[in-house]
């Protein structure tokens, strides 16, 4: 009997993590991938941030991107959002919430450039950076961090906030630190 239970349990435990990666609950409502837009703000309220993105690769057509970034405060995670032409397509956990408007005034340093970091945590940290490119790419087909979508979106975000470090480079893949760089080519 108690192997059985123990079986139980672990299937339970493998289902509930998949359930949560694909819904959102707020205010006592539940956002799930597929939804609208306004389906969502109208359950969780505007987000603390977005990122919208239009992508020049298409030439009649453009699909217009958009990540939400959730921050429920201290206590829970960051919860990003990602939408394509107003529908919701995946809903992602970010590192922990944080209370906004708590940041140092303090100039931005290297050390707080941290790999994962995302793009919310970035701005609320160091502010807006100089200057800001992006691009669409293709992955390698064998990536293990984009297996379930096909292009990529890859920002550099260029910070130069103070005279005792050099100037910085941040890459982004769709809104996360991947690398950051001196070298600014």
């Amino acid at each position: 009997m108690q192997r059985k239970t123990r079986l139980v349990l672990f299937v339970v435990l493998l289902v509930v993590p998949l359930a949560e990666a694909h819904a959102l609950r707020c205010n006592g409502s539940l956002v799930s991938e597929g939804d609208r837009s306004f389906e969502v703000r109208k359950a969780c309220g505007e987000p603390n941030y977005r990122a919208a993105i239009q992508d020049p690769a298409y030439a009649g057509y453009t699909p217009y991107e958009e990540t939400w970034f959730y921050n429920f405060g201290p206590q829970r995670l960051i919860r990003v959002l990602h939408f394509r032409d107003g529908r919701l397509r995946r809903i992602e956990t970010a590192g922990r919430g944080f209370r906004e408007g708590h940041v140092d005034d303090r100039p931005c340093r290297p050390a707080d450039f941290s790999q994962g970091m995302t793009a919310y945590e970035l701005l609320e940290r160091c502010g807006e950076p100089i200057e800001r490119t992006y691009r669409r790419v293709t992955p390698p087909r064998d990536w293990r961090y984009y297996p379930r979508y096909e292009r990529v979106t890859v920002e550099d975000w260029y910070y130069d906030q103070d005279e005792r470090y050099r100037p910085r480079r941040v890459r982004l893949h769709d809104g996360r630190i991947v690398d950051v760089s001196t070298r600014l080519d």
